[in-house]
């Protein structure tokens, strides 16, 4: 009952994504363009990833709250464990890094990621 109710909800995330995130968030560019993934932000910093045919989930934590590290972050650990192929590496490739912009919207610097993840499983 599980898997079919787990099957269920990826489907129909997977047929609807901007249910998610909107039009263009990250959350639907994600689950719209690898058909593997389901993820989705939370409050304080917050983002959940369920990769199928995996048996994989993550969540990841950003410590100060804010959401300006998690898009690159994201990326970053869906390479390290090797779940995106190329194409998919390529359509994401935008959000491998973000902007930190000052007061008047002017670039001062990026966010990136810095580590490395192995698998262990």
């Amino acid at each position: 009952m599980v898997i079919l109710s787990a099957d269920r909800i990826f489907n129909a995330v997977n047929n609807a994504p901007e249910m998610i995130a909107g039009t263009n968030g990250f959350c639907t560019e994600v689950i719209k363009n690898t058909n593997k993934i389901i993820g989705k932000f939370g409050a304080e910093g917050m983002y959940c990833i369920g990769i199928k045919g995996m048996n994989l989930g993550i969540a990841i934590k950003i410590e100060d709250g804010s959401t300006r590290a998690i898009w690159p972050t994201v990326v970053k650990c869906l390479e390290d464990l090797n779940v995106l192929d190329q194409n998919e590496k390529n359509v994401l490739n935008k959000y491998r890094y973000g902007k930190n912009l000052n007061n008047v919207g002017e670039k001062i610097g990026e966010v990136f990621p810095d580590f490395s993840l192995k698998k262990n499983f």
